[in-house]
């Protein structure tokens, strides 16, 4: 049986529970998309002494009668507050366990702490990962910025995800003979992409999400505009270059290529101050 130790406080949670999860369903997201009975021990409604409970074992239902147990926290701070920036979403908590008899994981964001024994975590994929289905009617950005939704994809329906790497090769030879490994360098430049759109966005494009007048589009192609006039090279290339060390730009993939992966990190960033936003 899955045993986790914690240091939730149920005090700063809206909503906090866990659900041991069966199936899913591809046609709801949230809570809707786990099929599966909710945890007493786990929750803030059924459970006050949460915080005077720091260890106990997952065994309210069966071995075998689950797949995984989804552990997610909605903290009160931030929530809805009529901002359509919904300003807890970064801050919410989300975590998955398999059980595996004799595995050990740890689970750490911001101020929590998960220890985890007979289980391992699994993986939420990111919003890029999702196929191109799930950004058109009937679905829209309440499910792919749910990260219950796109786990629930990622678990019951991988064939449903798709690899950003695409015909990009898994390595790739430098000019000096060094084999490179293009899921490092892509991943390299998507968090770069998510970090330069928090340093770039201005108190006034705030506003504007707040407003719905915000053009993220707009956004991001005039970032990219504005560099390259200002700098004289796109923007993605000095990144490539700091790997291939070599001044001819000697690579096989186009600089729109490798620009995409960066608007992809920046659109991760705006999903993430603001989720439901449209794209």
């Amino acid at each position: 049986m899955i045993k986790i130790k914690h240091y939730f406080d149920e005090t700063k949670f809206k909503w906090l529970w866990a659900k041991y999860v069966k199936a899913g369903n591809i046609e709801k997201h949230c809570t809707a998309c786990l099929i599966g009975p909710y945890s007493k021990k786990f929750s803030g409604s059924t459970n006050k002494n949460l915080l005077s409970q720091p260890e106990f074992v997952m065994d309210e239902f069966p071995e075998g009668s689950y797949e995984a147990i989804y552990f997610c926290g909605v903290l009160k701070k931030g929530y809805l507050n009529k901002n359509p920036l919904k300003n807890n979403y970064p801050h919410n908590v989300h975590f998955a366990i398999r059980p595996v008899d004799g595995a050990n994981d740890t689970w750490d964001f911001e101020n929590w702490h998960v220890e985890i024994e007979n289980g391992k975590l699994d993986r939420i994929p990111a919003t890029y990962e999702l196929s191109e289905k799930f950004f058109h009617s009937p679905y829209n950005s309440h499910y792919y910025t749910c990260r219950i939704f796109r786990w629930m994809v990622g678990h019951f329906y991988p064939k449903e995800l798709v690899d950003v790497l695409g015909e990009l090769p898994e390595t790739v030879e430098s000019p000096n003979g060094t084999s490179l490994s293009m899921r490092e360098k892509v991943n390299e430049l998507i968090n770069v992409g998510y970090r330069l759109a928090e340093c770039t966005i201005l108190d006034q494009e705030l506003d504007a999400l707040k407003t719905g007048r915000f053009n993220r589009r707009l956004f991001i192609d005039s970032f990219f505009s504005n560099y390259s006039l200002s700098c004289g090279y796109p923007l993605s290339e000095c990144f490539w270059l700091d790997y291939f060390n070599d001044e001819t730009n000697n690579t096989p993939y186009s600089i729109e290529t490798l620009d995409n992966f960066l608007k992809i990190g920046m659109n991760e960033y705006l999903d993430m101050i603001s989720p439901y936003q449209e794209r």
